[in-house]
């Protein structure tokens, strides 16, 4: 069940990652057979990338003991990256199997609720947005969609637990200023914790132009949602009392610090992504993950995740994949190797797995390129 779970979870990376793409499932495969609900954690956090990164690895790692603990044939597990950097459990259980599957699901997904709301606290603080059930896996996308898309609502909204329904909800009876300050506050805390000043500052002014207004305009409850945030998110001393302006002076005076920071940091930011190039150059016959570098660097899997993609212009999983076909190429060409040894030999434990994202390389099999080389040669020497 472990194993069908690790298999489940690299499937799912590969079509989230537009590695592999949902038409080419094989119509046996758990993707095209199953219903499927998720849960995506954001965290939010003014701890230090260290500390936060060992916030973000007690979560995953409890939520892999509860996977495994509980793993079942009568569904599959994925906790995997989003390509924006945010953690997401995914559970399937088939049509056909009966309430078996959903309840085990779904117990997980309770369990996972419990546990975000155990490790949050003022400064280190897990929204979970959820899903409903989806009955096809191009539905689970629309749903993902929306929930990223809508996930800068959680400014507003007091509850630690959003489904979609509810930020629907919130986003049909918020006029467009207050859609546009929770953007803008995303966006600033963003900026902040990336170290870019000048964004930073272009952001803020952005957000004076309608802070005040839209601010007061807002109830109790909002109000205090949006404190709250900016209070856990940034080093910025305000109260509730404290008048909008005397709110943006605070933030102004966060971001003049950013100026000496962001200086020291352009250089560790391409050691950073250097660093990983290397360790994929070295170990991507092992089975390795971007949240297990991260942990290595003492860094979130989510600011590794944008800083490597800002940086190479790719996403990690995709780099890493293509260096893994490359290299397969070279072993068919070279070797004479099976191509379930080649599959290990680059990383990959499920041959089937292998075999469907090299045909999405390369348009064909690996027995069918090894064929087609022979052939080639065949002809050269006649």
């Amino acid at each position: 069940s472990i194993a069908l779970n690790n298999e489940f979870e690299n499937e799912v990376n590969a079509l989230f990652y537009e590695i592999s793409s949902y038409p080419n499932e094989s119509e046996d495969s758990i993707i095209i057979n199953s219903q499927f609900y998720c849960s995506i954690f954001v965290f939010d956090s003014n701890l230090d990338e260290k500390s936060k990164a060992n916030s973000q690895l007690e979560l995953t790692r409890i939520l892999r003991e509860k996977i495994c603990d509980s793993a079942s044939i009568n569904n599959r597990m994925a906790l995997f990256i989003l390509p924006n950097g945010n953690l997401a459990l995914l559970g399937a259980w088939c049509f056909d199997g009966g309430p078996v599957g959903k309840h085990a699901t779904m117990k997980i997904m309770k369990s996972a609720e419990q546990i975000a709301q155990e490790l949050s606290n003022n400064i280190f603080y897990i929204t979970v947005l959820q899903s409903d059930i989806c009955s096809s896996f191009e539905i689970l996308q629309k749903r993902l969609n929306q929930l990223q898309n809508m996930a800068t609502l959680r400014v507003l909204c007091q509850s630690q637990f959003l489904t979609v329904k509810e930020l629907v909800r919130v986003y049909e009876s918020s006029i467009s200023d207050v859609l546009k300050l929770c953007d803008l506050l995303i966006s600033l805390v963003s900026a902040y914790h990336d170290k870019e000043y000048l964004t930073y500052m272009k952001t803020l002014n952005d957000l004076e132009k309608i802070f005040s207004k839209t601010y007061i305009s807002l109830d109790g409850d909002k109000k205090k949602s949006v404190l709250n945030f900016i209070m856990r998110t940034l080093s910025c001393k305000i109260k509730p009392e404290d008048k909008p302006a005397l709110w943006l002076k605070q933030l102004h005076k966060t971001g003049e610090v950013l100026l000496t920071e962001a200086q020291k940091l352009d250089s560790s930011s391409s050691d950073l992504v250097n660093k990983v190039i290397l360790f994929i150059e070295q170990n991507y016959a092992d089975e390795i993950s971007l949240g297990q570098i991260a942990e290595n660097l003492n860094i979130t899997a989510s600011y590794l995740s944008n800083l490597f993609h800002r940086t190479t212009n790719t996403t990690f999983l995709k780099y890493l994949t293509k260096f893994r076909m490359l290299k397969a190429k070279e072993l068919l060409t070279d070797s004479s190797n099976q191509v379930k040894q080649i599959a290990e030999q680059v990383g990959y434990y499920s041959t089937r797995h292998f075999t469907k994202l090299f045909k999405e390389f390369y348009g064909c099999y690996p027995s069918e390129f090894r064929k087609n080389l022979a052939s080639e040669l065949d002809t050269k020497e006649n």
